[in-house]
């Protein structure tokens, strides 16, 4: 098949729209991620038509035209599902913190890197967008964190508990160290890497 001069600009304006769009709709599906996870807490139980109509609607937003995606302002329909994210993260951890430590403040968050954690008691942390890049969280218990955003890159998790972790990604987790004993929530699966 010979292609015309014109056939093929419009073949490349396609894959152009094709690549602009991939990160956008990416970014609408985590969301959708999120808003799933917390529709099957029991804690977010008073929250659920709230959260089940920005699911809903996140959803629409994935099946439009590419020019539509490509149109969307999607930092103001992220600023519509962080206050019900934090929300539910806070009553979620609510358990686990400890006294007199309140729900999100306004301090920066702590720098991780590299740091040595392991064997640290993280139950209930909020680790939301927290740099643990190469953190030493060996035998750490991380049960009902918040890992939204956390970069987890070559943090060693072998040991560590992450049972009920909230809005840990699969990437999250290829990113990380671990071993057969690292406790993952059941909606991750153990990458290969860490073996069996």
């Amino acid at each position: 098949m010979i292609y015309k001069k014109q056939d093929w600009r419009k073949d490349s304006r396609m894959a152009e729209e094709m690549f602009s769009v991939f990160p956008v709709v990416q970014q609408l599906h985590e969301m959708l991620f999120y808003l799933k996870q917390e529709l099957a807490l029991e804690e977010a139980k008073d929250l659920k038509l709230e959260i089940q109509t920005l699911y809903d609607l996140t959803y629409t937003l994935t099946i439009k035209a590419p020019k539509e995606i490509l149109e969307l302002d999607i930092e103001a329909h992220r600023n519509k599902i962080n206050p019900v994210l934090i929300k539910v993260s806070d009553i979620y951890r609510s358990k686990y913190r400890k006294n007199g430590e309140g729900s999100r403040t306004k301090k920066k968050r702590p720098d991780y890197i590299g740091a040595h954690l392991a064997n640290v008691d993280m139950k209930g942390q909020d680790l939301r967008g927290t740099f643990l890049i190469a953190a030493n969280l060996t035998n750490s218990d991380l049960r009902r964190a918040d890992f939204i955003g956390a970069d987890l890159r070559d943090a060693d998790l072998s040991g560590a508990n992450l049972a009920g972790a909230l809005f840990l990604t699969q990437s999250q987790i290829q990113l990380a160290k671990g071993d057969k004993t690292t406790v993952l929530p059941d909606y991750v699966e153990r990458p290969q890497h860490w073996g069996s």
